[in-house]
Formats: C-alpha cells, structure tokens, sequence
C-alpha cells in the first residue's frame, strides 16, 4: 500500500486514476471537486474489480484544470 500526496492549486475537478505498465487502466482513486489545498489519497495495490494487483510498475496519472501529471511507482509484494 501507499499514500500519494498531492496538492490542488485551485477548486476543480481533481482526478487521480491508476495505470499499469502496458497503459491499461487499473484503479481510479479520486475523481471529484477539490478546494485548492492539500490531500491524500491512500491505494491498496488494487484494481477496480477490488482484486489485488500483480507486482511491477504503475503510473499514478493526476488530472486538473490547471494540467496533467504523471508519476512512476513501483508496487514489490
């Protein structure tokens, strides 16, 4: 399990969604309005069916008005 820190620059729509290695969707963790401020959000190492997810690497894609991030993780069991 992990925590992605995150912070908001300004009230929008605030999306934090999953990916594994291929570019396939695994897990959307945050898709809603957020204040400008700063959030957590915790995840599991599971996919959207709740099953647990293979170990490699994933890429947490943040998506706000204000642009898009991405970063590398690596999930080791």
């Amino acid at each position: 399990a992990t925590t992605i820190r995150y912070t908001v620059p300004s009230r929008g729509r605030m999306t934090i969604e999953i990916y594994d290695a291929r570019g396939a969707h695994v897990a959307t963790l945050v898709n809603e309005d957020k204040d400008a401020g700063a959030y957590t959000s915790p995840w599991d190492g599971t996919g959207a069916s709740g099953a647990r997810v293979g170990s490699g690497v994933y890429f947490a894609r943040m998506t706000h008005p204000s642009g898009t991030k991405s970063y590398k993780m690596m999930l080791l069991k």
